[in-house]
């Protein structure tokens, strides 16, 4: 994770509220859920007071992630095909709590029509305690770290696939053509 730069969201004052209250309680404050919205078509300056994305056009259940360090969490999800737009604006959820608001003019990503798109995420919670935050996840598994190595597995089965198609058409050729003159 080195290698990936960190998305520094603005924490809101609900989410400062929350990790305020979690401190006090003894208890975490729990990352449910991302929302995504196009800005109304541009970035924009996050403010401390905002309980809303601008223009939130999906929310969608975070799918799996950790706290990866001091201040520092791993997210990651799957955003469903559909209607597309550019992602301008990420909203981090608290169950119902916008607890961070991220915004650039420079579009992140865009929903896709026709496939489902994974997203991680790696965010920097500046001033806020790691162990004050956890990560709630849907349950699925999407452990994208996998990805190389089940790139180069599906290469191998396609390669092994064609060889064993190449050898068949090679035995199979004579007769094929013995039985169709």
């Amino acid at each position: 994770m080195s290698d990936v730069e960190p998305i520094k969201p603005t924490i809101t004052a609900a989410g400062i509220a929350k990790a305020r209250a979690a401190t006090e309680g003894g208890f975490k404050v729990s990352i449910t859920h991302v929302g995504l919205g196009d800005g109304a078509g541009a970035g924009y300056t996050v403010t401390r007071g905002q309980t809303k994305l601008v223009r939130e056009r999906l929310k969608v259940p975070i799918g799996g992630g950790e706290v990866i360090g001091e201040d520092t969490v791993a997210l990651n999800t799957i955003i469903p095909p559909g209607e597309t737009f550019p992602i301008r604006e990420l909203g981090f959820y608290a169950d119902d709590v916008l607890f961070a608001v991220w915004s650039e003019s420079i579009e992140l990503a865009a929903r896709p029509t026709r496939a489902s798109l994974i997203l991680q995420f790696t965010l920097r919670l500046l001033g806020i305690p790691s162990d004050v935050v956890t990560v709630s996840t849907s349950g699925m598994s999407l452990n994208i770290s996998i990805a190389p190595a089940m790139t180069d597995l599906s290469l191998a089965i396609v390669q092994l696939q064609e060889r064993s198609l190449s050898q068949d058409v090679a035995r199979f050729s004579d007769v094929i053509r013995s039985t169709y003159r």
